[in-house]
């Protein structure tokens, strides 16, 4: 795709290198569209995965480098698009969890019962929660910098969170 490198000890332009990508943009968008929900996506992520690369510090001493930079991009905003397909959707302002419990029973009152326990949640917890599953900070590194949490700690508290709002799910009596 790119040329070799003539002279390793030259930084490589990121403006070319990145104009280079732009006429492969074709190539690089049927890559990225095997991994993603459709088209928009695709492109989605190959414009941000061009300001990403615009907006670092790093020089590439020849074009490979920055091939392999690129593509280092769009595979983590894949991964990001890939996870945030999977998050849960709003319901009226209260996520469904029907996830939490496995029960065979009418979607709606399952709905109701999740929503009532998630009320029950300490307010901190329904906060963390909310940032959890909230669909436009998808990435965990994100949702750690608004709570003030090590990743680790973060995804330790959600299990703790899920096994306490499956308790109080099942305490919840049916209908």
């Amino acid at each position: 795709m790119l040329s070799n490198c003539s002279l390793p000890e030259t930084s490589v332009s990121k403006a070319v290198v990145l104009s280079e990508f732009w006429n492969y943009r074709n190539r690089f968008l049927g890559r990225i569209r095997r991994f993603t929900a459709d088209r928009d996506s695709a492109e989605d992520i190959f414009q941000d995965a061009c300001v990403k690369f615009l907006r670092t510090d790093a020089s590439f001493s020849c074009p490979e480098k920055a091939t392999s930079y690129f593509c280092r991009i769009i595979h983590s905003l894949i991964a990001d698009e890939r996870s945030r397909r999977r998050r849960i959707q709003y319901l009226d302002d209260m996520p469904e969890l029907a996830y939490v419990i496995n029960e065979d029973c009418d979607r709606g009152m399952l709905i109701d019962r999740v929503s009532r326990a998630v009320r029950r949640l300490p307010a901190r917890d329904r906060e963390l929660l909310r940032v959890w599953l909230d669909p436009e900070v998808a990435r965990i590194k994100d949702k750690c910098s608004l709570l003030n949490f090590t990743c680790g700690n973060l995804r330790y508290r959600v299990n703790k969170i899920f096994s306490r709002l499956r308790r109080l799910t099942e305490q919840i009596p049916k209908y």
